[in-house]
This record gives C-alpha cells, structure tokens and sequence, in this order.
C-alpha cells in the first residue's frame, strides 16, 4: 500500500512541480523590472520603500529555493529515488508564497496608479517595458496565449503610429525654425526613443509568444502523462483492494481459529481453579492446626510480659531524655528565624534606599554627599551584623558541645541499660534453671530480641540527634553564605551608584552632539521633498500604462484560478474515495489487533494463574515441612516423656522391692526377738 500522503502530493502537485521547473528562472528578471519601476515611483514614502526592499528580497529568497527544491526533484527523477513528501509540501507552500508577493507587487503598481491618476496627460506618456509575468502565463492555454499576443502587437502598433503622427505634427507645426527648434528636437528624441521602446517590446511580445506556444504543448504533454499515471494508479489501487481482501478472508478463518483456542483455554482454567479449591481447603486444615499452636505460643508469651515492662519503663526514661533535646532544638531554630527576619527587615531597608535612589536619579550631583552617608550607616550595618554574626557562631558552638555531652549521657545510659539487662538475663537464668529446657530457650530468645530492639531504639534516636546536629550546622553555613551575599550586593551597588554618577557628564554631552545631528538632518530632508514632487509627475504617466496591463493579467489569473479550482475538485474527490478505503483497512487492523491483545492478555492472565498456583504450591510445601518438623517435635517429646515414665517406673519398682526386702527384715528380727525373749 503506497504512503496516502505521497500518493495524494503527487496527485495536487503534479501540474505545478511540471511548470515551476520551466518558468521558475524567469521570475527573477521580470519581478527586477517590476520592483525598479515601483523603486523609482515610491520614494515618496519611506514605508512603501521599506516593504518593497522586504518584499525583494523575500522574492528572491522564494526564488532560489524553489529553484533547489526542483533541482533536486529532476536529480531524483534521473537516479529512480523515491519522492520526500515534506520537500514537496515545502515547494507548494514555496510556490503560493512567491504567488502571493507578486500578486502584493501589483497590487502596490494599481495602488499608485490610482493615487497618480489625477495628474496624467495623454502626449506625456512613456512607455516602460513591463510585460505580464511569464509565471503567469504559465496558467493559460494556447488559444488565450495567442489572443494575449495579438493584444500586444495591436496596442504596440497603435502606440508606433501615434507616435509617428505626433513626430510629423511637430515637424509640421514648426513654421519659426528660430524660435521653436530647440522644443522639437527635444520632442523628436524623447519620441524616438519612445518609437525605439515600443519595437523592442513589440519584439519581446513575439519572443513570448514563441515561448508560451513551445510550453503549452509541454503543458499538454505532461498533463496526458500525469493522466496515464492517475489510471496506472488506479489500476494499482484495485488490485491492492483485491490482496486486502484475500487478506481480510484470511483473518477472519484465523479469528475463528483463536476463538476456538481461546474455549480451550477455558476449559483448561476450569480445571485448574478446581484444583486450586481443592488446595484452599487444604490450607484451610493446615491453618487450624497453626492456630492451635499459636494458642500454645500464647500462654508462654505471657511469662515474657513481666520483662516487657521493666523494658518498657527504660524506654519511657530514655524519651523524656530525647524530648528534652528537641525541646532545645527547637529554640534554637526560632533563634536562627528571629535572626533570618532580622536579615529581611534589613534587606527592606536597602530596597527602600534603592528606591528613593531612583526617583532623585536627576539630582545625583546634590545628592552625593548624602548617599555617602548613607553608605556609611549601612557599612556600620554591616558590622553590626558582622559582631551578631560572631556571637550567633559562638551561640551555635555551645550548642554543638551541649549537644555532644547529652548524646554522651544518652551513651552511658545505654550502656547502664544493657550492663541492666545483662543482670537481669542472669538472674532469670538462674531461677529458671530447673524449669523446662524448651521455656527456657524460648524466653532467651524473646529477651534477646527485645534487647535487640530497645538497642536498634537507641541507636535510631543517636542517629536522629546527629542528623538534627547536621542540620543546624548547616542552617548556620546558609546563614553565613548568605550574610556574605548580602555584603557582596551591598558593594555592587556602591559601584553602580558611582558608575551612573560619571555616566550622566556623557550622557548630556551625547545628547547635544544628537540635537545638532537633526538639524543638519532636517535641511537634508527638505531638499530630498523638493525632488520627489519634481519625480512625482514622471511616476503618473507609467502608472497609466501598467494598470491596462494589469487589467489583463488579473483576467487571465482568474480564469486560471478557476480552472485549477476544477482539478482540486476532481484530485479531492479521488482522494477521499482513497481516504476510505484506507479507513476501512484501518479499522480492520484495528479489530486484528484488538483479537491479538486479547489473546495476549488471556496468555498473561494464564501465566499469572500458573504463578499463583506454584506459589500456593511452594506455600503448601512449606506449610508441609513446617508441620512435619513440628510433629517430629511432638514424637520426640512423646519419646522423651515415655523415656520418664519407664525411668520412674524402674525407681517405683526399686523402692517397692527395697520395701518389700525391708519387711522381711522387719519380719526375721521380730521373730528373732520372740525366740529371744
């Protein structure tokens, strides 16, 4: 499928880019003709000669460009390379610019032709050799082209035998050789060399008249080209409907088959949401028996509250401490802001003395000696500030050691609390010693992280401390960076002041050099008045003769506006028929790429189910594990317990058959007593 946009430059640009590369040379000599004669009519007014220089040059800029542009268009013809379609909207609006300057140029012409209409007089008329722009002519066909030159040829006789009648009724009015020689030989000149003038244009119209007859047949040729093109193009342009549509059958058996994936997909999810249910519910078990053993975990965490407390108490003991520090901090912070709003109470001042500079500007010599003073006190301003300056810095380095010997005694504190906690680990080892091993390990465990935790407190509110210590070690750096700001702008303006002192002498003797200039200045420009209005009168009889030949170029433009009015309708209508076949296969696209970002996302949605899965697996296997080590736990206590058992057990059947041996020593001595007695 071609690019629309190049497709539809070459269409409303193929006449143009034809006809620009045949005339656009000869623009330069006739727009040189036509902004000579306007240079010589228009220095009456200053801002007409100024927006006829910008209009030369900005021609001649337009002209030298478009003739690159299509330079570079025959070089890409030759080497087969493939039209740039910003270089031909380049050209275009090029081409409609130069347009509009030449039309602002004629414009200009029947402008003075119409303030100067007042003044002309029939036998004084010259003839200036200014024919219509051949750029122009480029519009017309070759039956107008030669209607335009019999015109010319007709007017340019016309003009030859009025010139001739006047040549020979001055001759014959010249009865007093004596007294009326010298205004006839004049006359005779200044008429032959209109006579002179007229044949030469009379030649020129001929010329262009060869040269528009050579370039409308060009004309005709490139414009069955570019028709042969257009139906090539057309040709073309079905075909490509024909592919698209193949295209299109393709993508819709495609968008059947993924539907009928996608279905398989479903189907596929179905059974894995049922797996994960099954798996829920399997969690579901294992979280029961994790709560059981949280409520065992529960009742042991209350032997450890007791700890928790003395804890606590240190905490609270350590934030009081911490409170008190910020407490300090923050004095000293609305220290440093009464000593900032200090600092801008005094940067008013200066603003207000700036000011009151301004408005005495013009008695700067009287008011000398009293801005000196002036200079004086603020320097004795400055030192003010200088010696608070000092004090605040000695103010900040008592801070700092307050600072550093709390976070001292915050240090030691510390250390007491652990050197507390050490003992009362001790303590709690020994009266625990004949208690259950497992309890034992487990309340280790929870003092450990407790001190960990009360440690990690600590060390975050040190770190708090040294960061608020930063902070105003570096609010005090601001506040010397900006106290030497301050001295620094002070000077500077010092320097200003007695700058514009020695500036102002210059000044007013500048000014007189200026005042006399403009006399001098004015004499001249009364001398240059004077010329125009004797340049004035030549300027309305040239005036007369252009406005006739911009009668029939305005004809001729607008015949051809119309005709190329008809072609934009026609290229717009093809355009658009292409505009919608292009939207029909862009909204196609469209849908083909909705299906495939839906398929996409079903693919994600599908990963993201096989990630959640595997997590859950891992989970579940990790639940698994966990459960297994804790009924190994279990057996090995059951063991454990059993192994007791069987040991008490051993020792009751040891004292029962001490007893029982004991009773039968009780026995044989009492019977050994009895035979005794």
């Amino acid at each position: 499928m071609p690019n629309l946009r190049v497709f539809k430059g070459q269409i409303h640009l193929g006449e143009k880019l034809c006809s620009i590369h045949r005339f656009a040379e000869k623009p330069k000599l006739e727009m040189e003709e036509l902004t000579k004669f306007l240079e010589y009519h228009v220095e009456v007014d200053p801002e007409k000669a100024r927006e006829l220089d910008q209009t030369k040059t900005e021609t001649e800029n337009y002209v030298t460009r478009i003739l690159k542009l299509v330079k570079d268009e025959n070089e890409w013809r030759k080497d087969g390379i493939t039209k740039d379609p910003k270089k031909e909207s380049e050209l275009v609006g090029l081409v409609e610019n130069f347009y509009k300057r030449y039309k602002s140029l004629y414009a200009m012409y029947d402008h003075l032709r119409r303030d100067l209409d007042t003044g002309i007089h029939g036998g004084e008329e010259k003839n200036f050799p200014l024919s219509p722009s051949s750029s122009d002519s480029e519009y017309y066909s070759s039956d107008e082209i030669d209607g335009n030159n019999g015109k010319l040829e007709n007017e340019n006789q016309e003009l030859a035998g009025s010139i001739v009648q006047a040549l020979e009724t001055e001759e014959f009015e010249s009865a007093d050789p004596n007294h009326k020689l010298s205004s006839t030989e004049g006359k005779k000149e200044y008429l032959n060399s209109d006579h002179m003038a007229a044949m030469r244009k009379i030649q020129e119209a001929e010329k262009i008249n060869k040269n528009l007859r050579v370039e409308a047949d060009q004309r005709e040729r490139e414009l069955l080209a570019i028709v042969k093109e257009h139906e090539a193009r057309k040709t073309q342009a079905s075909g490509r409907i024909r592919e698209l549509k193949s295209q299109l059958t393709g993508l819709k058996f495609e968008v059947e088959s993924l539907h009928d994936q996608k279905r398989n997909m479903k189907a596929h999810i179905q059974s894995k949401t049922t797996e994960a249910t099954q798996l829920k519910e399997t969690n579901i078990g294992l979280h029961a028996r994790i709560l059981q053993l949280e409520f065992l975990l529960k009742d042991k965490g209350d032997e450890v509250a007791s700890l928790l407390e003395k804890l606590k108490d240190s905490e609270n003991y350590s934030s009081l401490k911490i409170a008190d520090l910020i407490e300090e901090k923050e004095g000293l912070h609305a220290r440093n802001l009464e000593l900032e709003s200090a600092l801008t109470e005094r940067g008013h001042v200066i603003s207000a003395l700036q000011k009151k500079y301004k408005i005495k500007e013009n008695e700067a010599s009287t008011q000398f000696m009293t801005l000196s003073a002036q200079i004086n006190n603020l320097q004795q301003d400055l030192d003010s500030l200088q010696t608070q300056k000092s004090q605040l810095e000695l103010q900040i380095e008592r801070d700092k050691q307050e600072s550093c010997q709390r976070l001292t005694l915050v240090e030691s504190q510390n250390y007491e609390l652990i050197s507390k906690f050490g003992d009362e680990k001790r303590t709690l080892k020994e009266q625990e010693i004949t208690k259950n091993k497992k309890s034992l390990h487990f309340a280790e465990r929870k003092i450990e992280e407790l001190a960990e935790k009360v440690r990690n407190n600590i060390e975050d509110n040190i770190r708090l401390l040294c960061q608020r210590v930063l902070v105003i070690e570096h609010l005090h750096s601001e506040n010397k960076d900006n106290y030497r700001m301050t001295k620094e702008k002070y000077e500077q303006e010092i320097r200003v002041l007695e700058a514009k002192t020695a500036t102002y002498g210059a000044e007013i003797t500048k000014m007189r050099a200026i005042v006399e200039a403009a006399h001098n200045t004015l004499s001249i420009s009364d001398l240059v008045v004077n010329k125009l209005e004797v340049d004035n009168v030549n300027v309305l009889n040239r005036i007369n003769k252009m406005s006739n030949e911009l009668q029939h170029a305005k004809e001729w433009v607008t015949e051809r506006n119309k005709e190329m009015k008809a072609l934009k309708v026609y290229t717009d209508c093809l355009v658009a028929q292409l505009d919608d076949r292009v939207e029909q296969e862009v909204l196609l696209r469209e849908k083909v790429w909705n299906l495939e970002a839906k398929e996409n996302k079903e693919a994600e949605e599908k990963l993201n189910l096989k990630k959640a899965i595997s997590q859950l697996e891992k989970k579940v296997g990790e639940l698994e594990k966990s459960i297994k080590e804790k009924d190994e736990e279990l057996l090995s206590l059951g063991e454990e317990k059993r192994e007791a058992i069987r040991q008490l057990c051993v020792l009751i059947d040891y004292q029962y058959s001490r007893y029982d041996h004991l009773k039968n020593l009780m026995s044989k001595m009492n019977a050994r007593g009895g035979t005794r007695t």
